[in-house]
């Protein structure tokens, strides 16, 4: 049996060299052409390539330009707030030391607290 395949694998490969069939000029202007063709893609490539390269770059810009926007807008907001509670305080005192005026507990717990 193990003749029998060893002869036919030796067979095979004997035949296969004896149908071989010869390179020709043709073959060679056909390999000539893929490879022009395939310089072209690699080309279409890199350029492919480039262009998401340039693509990354403008999210990355305005990824930072909307973070900007957004730091600027929040920390306006915190300052318009600060305001806001520093008016709204100052107005409390002003109505605490009108009332106290009438009220001696409260003048002497504003006294205390030195906001009189």
């Amino acid at each position: 049996m193990r003749t029998l395949l060893a002869t036919i694998m030796v067979l095979s490969l004997v035949g296969g060299a004896a149908d071989a069939i010869e390179f020709t000029q043709k073959d060679r202007d056909l390999l000539i052409e893929i490879r022009a063709k395939m310089h072209e893609i690699d080309k279409r490539f890199e350029q492919i390539d480039k262009r998401f390269d340039d693509l990354k770059m403008f999210m990355v810009l305005l990824t930072t330009i909307a973070i900007a926007v957004l730091s600027y807008v929040v920390y306006r907001v915190h300052k318009v707030e600060q305001r806001h509670d520093q008016r709204t305080v100052e107005k409390l005192l002003t109505a605490l030391r009108e009332v106290a005026q009438k009220d001696p507990r409260l003048e002497k717990a504003l006294k205390h607290a030195g906001l009189l």
